[in-house]
């Protein structure tokens, strides 16, 4: 079984959001490589241009992850204009804060996609 892409751009009311999915991830090895594969996707993008929702939900990892996420987060920050989270439970409404601060991204919560696909959308429209 191969794996599943982990990160695509979606229009949602005609805003390009990118989602960055970790969903049901739980093999620490599986995670790693996809945050690298996340993170080339997301450096490859104009600064301050992307949208973001990163998928946590059903994951599970260990520090050594969660220092890989600080890294990624942070050498992210720069492509990122605004960035949602799905899935924060846990140990994991410990370390997003730990993340948001070393990297310098401010992060808003959301109990769904849909929910942080509208916030999102609602930014777009302002701007």
């Amino acid at each position: 079984m191969t794996d599943k892409k982990r990160a695509w751009f979606e229009t949602y009311k005609g805003t390009k959001i990118l989602v960055m999915d970790y969903t049901d991830m739980t093999d620490k090895e599986k995670i790693l490589a996809a945050l690298n594969k996340t993170s080339d996707f997301c450096t490859s993008l104009p600064p301050k241009s992307a949208l973001t929702v990163t998928d946590v939900s059903n994951s599970s990892f260990d520090m050594e992850v969660a220092e890989a996420m600080k890294a990624a987060a942070k050498k992210n920050a720069p492509h990122i204009r605004a960035s949602t989270a799905v899935g924060v439970k846990g140990l994991k409404k410990v370390i997003l804060p730990v993340i948001a601060q070393f990297s310098g991204r401010d992060y808003k919560v959301f109990e769904s996609r849909e929910e942080a696909f509208d916030w999102l959308a609602s930014l777009d429209t302002r701007s």
